[in-house]
C-alpha cells in the first residue's frame, strides 16, 4: 500500500480495507500464540474465542510487551492465552464494517494514548469479526486525503482557466 494511491473516497468503509481474521481458542498457550506471531509477522493481533464467544483481543505489540516483562515467559508461556487477555485490561474498540474510514480514524485516535495503536475489531455481522491494523487504517486515510487534494487541485486549475478565459 505504501507509495500506491488507492481509490478511497469519503464513502469508503472500513470493511473494505485489508483485515485479518486470526482467531485462537482461549485455551491455547501463550507459547502457541508466540509461535503464531513469529511465523506470521503481518498479523496485528489475535481474536481470542471461547467457543462462539469472543473473550477479547490481544495485539502483537501488547502480547510481546507482556511476554517480555520480568517473568512474562514463565507466567504466560505454558498458560492459556485468555489469562493474558484478562490481565491486559484493554477492551477492544469494536466498530461495524459499515463505519466510514474518516470516522474510524477519529474514534481510534480518540482512545487513551496507550490504546491508540491497538487494532480495531471490525464487526461484519452474523458473529463475523476481523482485526484492522491501525497502520492500514492510517495509510488508507493518507491515500484518501491525497486523492481529495488531487481532486481539489484539478478543480482549482479548471476554475483558474475559466477566470482567464473570461478576463481575456
Amino acid at each position: 500500500m505504501v507509495g500506491h494511491t488507492e481509490a478511497y473516497d469519503v464513502e469508503t468503509v472500513i470493511g473494505s480495507l485489508r483485515t485479518d481474521e486470526t482467531v485462537v481458542p482461549a485455551e491455547l498457550s501463550g507459547g502457541g500464540v508466540e509461535r503464531m506471531f513469529r511465523e506470521n509477522p503481518t498479523i496485528p493481533g489475535v481474536i481470542v474465542m471461547d467457543g462462539p464467544r469472543i473473550i477479547g483481543v490481544i495485539s502483537r505489540r501488547r502480547f510481546f510487551e507482556m511476554f517480555g516483562q520480568r517473568y512474562g515467559v514463565a507466567v504466560y508461556a505454558k498458560r492459556p492465552v485468555h489469562l493474558m487477555v484478562d490481565a491486559n485490561k484493554i477492551s477492544p474498540l469494536i466498530m461495524p464494517a459499515s463505519s466510514r474510514l474518516l470516522e474510524a480514524v477519529q474514534v481510534a485516535l480518540d482512545r487513551p494514548s496507550h490504546e491508540v495503536y491497538e487494532p480495531i475489531l471490525v464487526d461484519f455481522g452474523q458473529q463475523s469479526y476481523r482485526l484492522l491494523d491501525i497502520y492500514t487504517l492510517l495509510v488508507a486515510q493518507a491515500d484518501l486525503l491525497n486523492n481529495l487534494q488531487l481532486q481539489l487541485r484539478h478543480i482549482n486549475q479548471a476554475l483558474e482557466e475559466r477566470v482567464v478565459r473570461r478576463t481575456a
